[in-house]
């Protein structure tokens, strides 16, 4: 006790373990997170992406109890012809009273070789954090693209949400990608699709939520594996993602397009200021695939 007040002793800092995932979670969503299912947060941590990950991130603990965690979560991807090991960074929350401890999260975890490091969803503080860290921006320049005036389909192009139809017709790399994420929705909701045909098809993960015109929704593409397929089908997703979802239109980064923009598409401001920090890798080649979009 300091002039009468109760002093705070400083946190242990200690790697998540699989075992803590469950208590982890529970935290992350009594803290955070409020809507976030359990289950499917557990499972994020889970995968067997790299199967020699050091840990699930780490956590502060003040005694028995948790003060503060920064999840991770590890892959392996093959990368311009090289296996790269990728480090994503997710759910960094702190209770209020740890808050001077919190770097020791981010530095145990930044200090690990051989990584490289992403965050996809930052909150706006954390974004400017990272900038002060040297984690450069991904292009996440968007468009929104209207599902209206949709014509009457020709040709034989199907779009499925049951990925079994079209999967022949994705390419051995895209087949692992599709196997790695069996687990749909994800925790944040995050859906797949293939759209094509049985000899040429994409794959694509998007996810619905509300249209600012609530109770309306909206979709948003997470990743697509080829733009070229998706923008000859385009009109199939659009229909599909009204009829089934009711979502009345579709935002995407322009990347996913290969810079290219629909008819009607409008200029989105970009919110989700994603970061990357390597010495090799560029920021094309970064997407949203082994991480908590899709987990």
């Amino acid at each position: 006790m300091v002039n009468g007040e109760m002093t705070l002793s400083a946190p242990v800092l200690e790697p998540i373990r699989d075992q803590d995932i469950a208590e982890v979670c529970a935290f992350i969503r009594e803290h955070h997170a409020t809507t976030m299912g359990l289950l499917p947060c557990q499972r994020a941590f889970c995968h067997d992406w790299d199967p020699d990950k050091p840990n699930n991130g780490y956590l502060l603990r003040d005694g028995e109890r948790l003060v503060g965690v920064l999840g991770a979560i590890y892959s392996r991807r093959l990368i311009r012809g090289r296996e790269e090991r990728l480090l994503n960074l997710t759910s960094w929350v702190v209770l209020e009273p740890y808050r001077a401890h919190s770097l020791k999260l981010m530095q145990a975890l930044l200090k690990q070789p051989g990584f490289h490091v992403t965050s996809l969803s930052p909150s706006a503080h954390v974004v400017r954090l990272y900038e002060r860290l040297k984690f450069q921006f991904l292009d996440n320049a968007s468009v929104g693209i209207p599902h209206l005036f949709l014509p009457r389909l020709k040709g034989g192009g199907l779009c499925t949400e049951e990925v079994d139809l079209l999967k022949e017709g994705l390419p051995a790399e895209v087949v692992r990608i599709l196997h790695d994420h069996d687990n749909m929705p994800s925790m944040v909701g995050t859906r797949r699709l293939i759209v094509g045909t049985p000899q040429r098809s994409a794959l694509v993960f998007f996810r619905i939520a509300p249209h600012f015109l609530q109770p309306l929704l909206a979709a948003t593409l997470l990743y697509v594996s080829d733009a070229e397929i998706l923008l000859a089908n385009l009109d199939l997703v659009k229909r599909h993602l009204l009829w089934r979802y009711r979502a009345l239109h579709t935002r995407v980064a322009l990347r996913h397009l290969g810079g290219r923009r629909p008819w009607l598409a409008w200029d989105f401001l970009d919110v989700n200021r994603q970061q990357y920090l390597s010495q090799t890798l560029h920021a094309a080649d970064f997407d949203n695939l082994y991480s908590e979009w899709v987990a």
